[in-house]
């Protein structure tokens, strides 16, 4: 067996020695050359989603993520050299490569401030490779995040129920209601804080019957913006149920009055309001609502004005209708009652008219009419000469003398003549340019060849209050004459309508 020393084995190694280093720097230039043409290193990038762990350690401690939404959007991009077939595994394991922040190390008590933001170091894993020394990651982007922490709080809301569009002509939606009526809203103290109604949309246009339909639960705040998706909600969707009843505007009629006032005092008028009110129900009952009644109010022995108010769902408990949810239930009835006073008053012809002659002349007596008048007294101290105005009607009447009543179609209604109807006689004449001398016409086959008036074949008729009066062969042809006892004034175009 040969021997080998320890010194032929140094003097083998070292023997040449600088051919030797040459030949391995050689070697490992051809390496290294050959690896570089073959499995290049290369810089690239890789793109992945931010992930959020370990966040319900924040809540656990009564606090809530307010940018989370955002934190959760961002992409992470790193920036990797490796060569080929490292680069090759690293875009097949990419699901498996992740950044993210972790929420559990992450010490609360150093938020000085709610709202304050706080930078958070941005973490990467990889998946174990082959070649797992032929990359390097270069630089992480983003490296921080800033997070926004708040108090987590929940409070419960009422659901109100939001009306969309018209109600159908002549139909009306009564309140709805809503089932859950509540909802327990969770999340951020400050948008917590800013809620100012958690409703539920309903679409009523043109529904003439009940609703029954399911929402989406929608959460507002102060500034009118949609939240929804910033808070946590315990339900997210409610039903609503809503009836729809026919409506209509009924007519309140005047309360009757009955009795009679104290002596010397007069009912002078009944007053209500309102005069109309809306009302809600099936639409059978609703039509068959046409006029409420008031009852009637008793005004013995009054001597002055009063009010009451009464509630109008009193008169509709007989019906299956209600008044329209917003309209007034009360009716204010007034009745005045007034001084009642009788005066005498003179009404000169002057402020007495005759209508209805166009075409003929009239002649009035020359007297004032007298009346008795009664009434309330602030009413008769008030009387003007227009308001006393008399007026004869005269219509369709041939010449003659009549005796026709006078209206006084501009007295007060709280004012009434109670004397005997004033009565006048009125001479009613053709006027001058209609007279014509009357014409005399030949009998035929009268030998003697005397003629015959033509107005010998009429015929007279009685005299009457609507008849003219015949004129006596015994009337005086001054300028005036007496009728009926009464003087008149002779001429024409005295009074004319």
């Amino acid at each position: 067996m040969m021997k080998i020393s320890l010194k032929s084995v140094t003097s083998v190694l070292t023997r040449n020695i600088a051919w030797k280093a040459l030949s391995l720097l050689t070697a490992l230039t051809l390496w290294l050359l050959v690896m570089n043409i073959y499995n290049p290193i290369q810089a690239h990038s890789i793109s992945v989603p931010l992930q959020l762990e370990n966040i319900q350690s924040i809540q656990n401690n009564d606090y809530i993520l307010q940018n989370e939404t955002a934190l959760r959007s961002y992409i992470v991009t790193l920036s990797v050299r490796a060569s080929d077939k490292s680069w090759a595994e690293l875009r097949k394991n990419q699901p498996d490569i992740r950044a993210y922040i972790d929420f559990a190390p992450i010490d609360i008590s150093r938020t000085v401030a709610l709202d304050t933001p706080l930078s958070v170091r941005v973490k990467y894993e990889l998946p174990s490779l082959v070649n797992a020394g032929d990359y390097e990651i270069r630089s992480v982007n983003p490296s921080e995040v800033n997070i926004i922490l708040d108090k987590y709080v929940e409070r419960e809301f009422p659901i109100k129920v939001q009306k969309i569009g018209v109600d159908a002509e002549g139909y009306i939606s009564m309140p709805a209601v809503v089932a859950p009526d509540t909802a327990l809203v969770r999340g951020a103290k400050k948008n917590i804080d800013s809620i100012s109604s958690v409703q539920v949309n309903v679409d009523i246009s043109g529904v003439t019957e009940k609703v029954s339909v399911e929402g989406d639960i929608r959460v507002i705040n102060d500034s009118g913006a949609d939240i929804t998706g910033e808070v946590e909600l315990s339900a997210e969707k409610a039903l609503i149920s809503a009836d729809v009843q026919k409506y209509s505007r009924v007519e309140i009629a005047a309360p009757p009055v009955s009795g009679v006032p104290a002596e010397g005092y007069m009912f002078v008028s009944v007053e209500w309001e309102p005069k109309f009110v809306e009302v809600v129900g099936a639409e059978e009952d609703v039509d068959a609502l046409s006029l409420i009644r008031l009852p009637q109010q008793n005004i013995d022995n009054q001597s002055e004005s009063y009010e009451i108010s009464m509630d109008l769902r009193e008169r509709l408990m007989d019906t299956n209708v209600s008044i329209r949810n917003g309209a007034t239930n009360e009716v204010k009835i007034k009745i005045n009652i007034g001084v009642e006073t009788q005066a005498s008053i003179s009404i000169p012809m002057s402020n007495v008219s005759v209508e209805g002659t166009a075409s003929l002349s009239v002649i009035l007596p020359e007297r004032n009419v007298e009346l008795i008048v009664k009434g309330l007294a602030s009413a008769v101290e008030a009387l003007t000469e227009e308001m006393t105005r008399g007026v004869v009607n005269a219509s369709g009447l041939e010449p003659g003398a009549y005796e026709l009543p006078i209206a006084f179609p501009d007295m007060p209604q709280s004012v009434a003549v109670v004397s005997d109807e004033p009565v006048i006689t009125v001479i009613l004449e053709k006027k001058a340019d209609d007279i014509t001398e009357p014409e005399n016409r030949e009998v035929a086959g009268a030998d003697s060849g005397e003629s015959l008036d033509a107005n010998e074949s009429g015929a007279a008729s009685p005299p009457t209050s609507e008849t003219p009066l015949e004129d006596s062969p015994d009337t005086p042809s001054e300028e005036t004459a007496n009728v009926a006892g009464e003087e008149f004034a002779v001429g024409t175009g005295v009074n004319e309508g």
